[in-house]
């Protein structure tokens, strides 16, 4: 199991590498880079879990996975929000909405998520993670996925790309159906590739309108 994670950690190096041959810069696209890094590195720390564990360093690692999922996925609303916006140009209140969203969910995330965090060592499937017992419910994480689908129907209504839409639908379902099962860490690792594809893919459809204008 642990080379399944090691695996994608691989291919979100790939695709972070080949981001800066088929995508321009811009704001939404260094979110995605940012994203690629942020779950490269969490698909190593579990891949590594082990390894790290005996080596003792496995809560300081585990602490960066936190660190980065907090202030990296609220940037999620500012690009549906920026994407859905260049389709529906006329509008005045997406881009500040979008990120009036991403600021409360940064917030949350690092007040609730990386403030209050504690956790717990735990072994499943041959891999040795730790994860949060704080109890404190991932709001932010849940709120961003609800707004994320939200916007995806309305990139589809606007520009019929369904990309995304299936994408957040994906990580929503198997999330939610896997959330309580020992092996649901990595059915939600598996969802989180898919997710990803679905974004870069969302973009270069987004560039293409844009060049064809």
């Amino acid at each position: 199991m642990t080379y399944l994670f090691l695996t994608f950690a691989i291919l979100y190096l790939i695709l972070l590498i080949q981001s800066f041959r088929f995508l321009p810069s811009s704001a939404r696209v260094w979110f995605l880079r940012a994203l690629m890094i942020s779950l490269m590195y969490d698909n190593m720390v579990v891949g590594l879990g082990t390894q790290l564990q005996e080596a003792g360093t496995l809560p300081f690692f585990s602490y960066g996975r936190v660190c980065l999922h907090a202030t990296v996925l609220p940037f999620l609303s500012f690009f549906t929000f920026s994407t859905l916006k260049t389709y529906k140009t006329e509008s005045t209140v997406l881009m500040p909405l979008g990120l009036l969203l991403t600021g409360a969910a940064l917030y949350y995330g690092v007040t609730h998520e990386i403030m209050g965090l504690t956790m717990d060592t735990k072994t499943v499937l041959g891999i040795t993670r730790m994860v949060d017992n704080s109890g404190i419910p991932p709001i932010a994480t849940i709120a961003t996925n609800f707004i994320t689908i939200g916007a995806a129907v309305m990139i589809w209504r606007a520009a019929g790309s369904k990309f995304l839409l299936y994408g957040a639908g994906f990580i929503f379902i198997i999330n939610g159906a896997t959330a309580t099962l020992e092996w649901g860490f990595a059915a939600g690792a598996c969802a989180e590739v898919i997710f990803l594809l679905s974004l870069l893919r969302t973009e270069k459809a987004t560039l293409t309108r844009k060049t064809s204008e």
